[in-house]
């Protein structure tokens, strides 16, 4: 809507002060941007996505690709150095963390004044569990889902698959016995596991004005926060309290030696980089210390260069889920051959908003003279549920990132 009311706002002010005749445009650009979005209705979307992402064009020439680099570098005299890196030219992750300081053990805030808690789940055997008792914990994690139907709330879902080495070798004093058990661990190589975690995002200034924030004085922000911080708190204990069927542990600060690091930022950190690292809680915020990585971006695949090593991603996004779905659909990945990362997260809307979403969706079903009626009904029936009560909406997204030690061969 936004980009369809600029190219009309900009040809009636052109028009005002040239030619009344260039009017008759405004059906034709109508219905080019009708049939932009036709196939394609999030294209504007990408395309505002994409020039945030862009980069910068002297460094992205030099590498071949969108580069962001870990820190930014002053354009010293260093001309002969500058003119073979172009340091100075890229890019940094920096202001695409949203992460800036722990306010409490376990919360950690954005610079827009966003809340975040995450915990890692243990998880809950399902290989050898009935249908029923399956279907009974789902709908036990969507009646806590629903609880919070309206507020400002976005939960994130991370399934990290990697690779680890265990072993129980102990020195027992028997030489014979040691190196039976140390070759028979040598032989048995890395193993792969899944490490859910969940992330809980709270945004409670989402409907204050920015304007009226900053006539604040800073003891009203001060108080502000502090009151958001208490109701991310009780949000935190509902979720301690439902979750801890699934042995759920709340990252957060600890110490170490005389230093204090924080799990939480190093989780963020390893969905940044791809490689876990412990990140100390000063008073540095924390994206000036975060993404230690270059990260480079192609067309199809992407790059990180650590201090230590080269690894290779490609992501993708799921847009639409089948039309059946079931308890334990995607079990099968927990046993794929490869390091992945899997993220999906639910913004929850409110009542009303779920509906002029669903409205909306029929209004661009009939403009577009699309023949799927059953999906019009479809969105009939998800009207009605939705007004009884009896489901909530909310706004999902599902990607897979891939990574391997190199673009030929699989990480496998």
């Amino acid at each position: 809507m936004v980009p369809l009311l600029a190219v009309t706002g900009v040809t009636i002010i052109v028009a005002i002060w040239t030619s009344v005749a260039l009017l008759f445009l405004l059906p034709v650009q109508f219905l080019v941007m009708k049939s932009l979005t036709r196939n394609e209705p999030m294209r504007f979307n990408l395309i505002a996505v994409w020039l945030r992402a862009k980069g910068k064009p002297v460094a992205n020439r030099l590498f071949g690709a969108t580069t962001f680099m870990p820190v930014e570098h002053d354009d010293v005299d260093i001309k002969e150095f500058l003119d073979a890196m172009k340091l100075n030219q890229c890019a940094t992750i920096k202001k695409y963390i949203p992460y800036s300081s722990h306010i409490h053990q376990h919360v950690v805030r954005s610079p827009k004044n966003d809340l975040y808690c995450t915990w890692e789940l243990m998880g809950t055997p399902f290989d050898c569990e009935s249908d029923e008792s399956l279907q009974f914990g789902t709908n036990q994690l969507h009646g806590l889902i629903r609880s919070f139907e309206g507020m400002p709330v976005t939960f994130y879902i991370h399934n990290d698959r990697n690779t680890f080495t265990d072993n129980l070798h102990k020195d027992s004093g028997n030489p014979y016995a040691d190196e039976v058990s140390r070759l028979y661990y040598a032989s048995v190589g890395l193993f792969r596991r899944n490490r859910l975690f969940l992330t809980v995002c709270y945004r409670p200034f989402v409907s204050l004005e920015k304007a009226e924030r900053k006539r604040m004085k800073d003891s009203q922000k001060l108080k502000e926060l502090d009151g958001a911080l208490l109701e991310m708190l009780e949000i935190k204990s509902t979720l301690d309290t439902a979750l801890s069927r699934y042995g759920a542990r709340p990252l957060g600060t600890f110490t170490e030696g005389n230093a204090v690091f924080s799990s939480q930022l190093a989780f963020y950190e390893y969905l940044l980089t791809h490689q876990w690292r412990k990140v100390r809680v000063t008073r540095t915020p924390a994206y000036d210390v975060m993404g230690a990585a270059a990260l480079f971006f192609s067309a199809e695949s992407g790059q990180i260069n650590h201090a230590n090593g080269t690894q290779y991603f490609r992501g993708l996004e799921v847009k639409e889920f089948a039309e059946e779905t079931a308890t334990g659909m995607m079990d099968s990945l927990l046993y794929a051959p490869c390091d992945y990362v899997i993220t999906q997260s639910y913004t929850c809307m409110s009542r009303e908003e779920a509906k002029k979403a669903i409205k909306r969706t029929r209004r661009l079903l009939m403009s577009a003279d699309d023949d799927a009626v059953s999906q019009r009904l479809d969105l009939d029936v998800a009207l009605d549920l939705l007004t009884s009560g009896k489901i909530a909406y909310g706004k999902h997204h599902f990607s897979i990132m891939v990574y391997s030690p190199s673009l030929e061969k699989p990480g496998c």
